[in-house]
């Protein structure tokens, strides 16, 4: 998730008012998977784009380490986030 924010050619694009979520997610798809992005985080950002809702992309990445460790019953002590 830190690419986009790390992509000024990727969140320009993609703030851009004029241009249509399908030319959006085409610009998305050829930059994310020529940074080498997992084929999983190009979906979900790609479904974010089209659905209009990429602006809740940072709360979302938050929140993945919490409810990972959640499903696997890890105590807090043993968070996803603290794996080296």
């Amino acid at each position: 998730m830190a690419l986009v924010a790390r992509r000024d050619d990727l969140r320009g694009a993609l703030k851009n008012p004029f241009l249509g979520a399908a030319t959006k997610i085409a610009i998305a798809r050829e930059i994310l998977e020529r940074a080498g992005a997992d084929a999983k985080t190009v979906r979900f950002i790609l479904l974010l784009i089209e659905h209009g809702r990429l602006e809740i992309l940072q709360e979302v990445a938050a929140a993945v380490p919490e409810a990972w460790n959640e499903r696997l019953g890890s105590p807090p002590s043993r968070s996803l986030r603290s794996s080296p």
